[in-house]
């Protein structure tokens, strides 16, 4: 996660911001996503309105069962970067439908950003 709270995933040998499409329909997602980095929670807290500085990865929705090092498995689960999910959701660099994800109660040891300054 970069330091103004958009999420990254380090996916073929690259950071890459996470596709909101499908991926914001609930929560589960963003807590796993908090989880994996030491936090206790985490929740989407702002949607739509902003650009994506890089093509983003195609994550789609999370179920509860799902374990975040698996993989999300409950639509548009593509793990491919860029492109279009569905007929109207971009994955696009520049595409306005980046996102925010809030993590809560950090953990001792816990990361305060997922790629620690190196998004980029």
């Amino acid at each position: 996660m970069t330091d103004d709270s958009q999420p990254y995933i380090y996916w073929n040998n690259k950071w890459s911001p996470i596709c909101g499409h499908y991926f914001w329909d609930n929560n589960i997602g963003a807590d796993k996503f908090c989880r994996k980095i030491g936090h206790q929670t985490g929740v989407i807290f702002d949607k739509q309105g902003y650009h994506y500085p890089a093509d983003a990865l195609r994550v789609g929705k999370c179920r509860e069962k799902d374990v975040w090092d698996e993989g999300c498995t409950d639509g548009q689960n593509g793990y491919k970067i860029g492109g279009k999910i569905g007929l109207t959701g971009a994955c696009f660099k520049n595409s306005k439908n980046a996102f925010k994800i809030r993590c809560n109660r950090r953990k001792e040891g816990a990361l305060s950003i997922s790629c620690n300054g190196t998004c980029k």
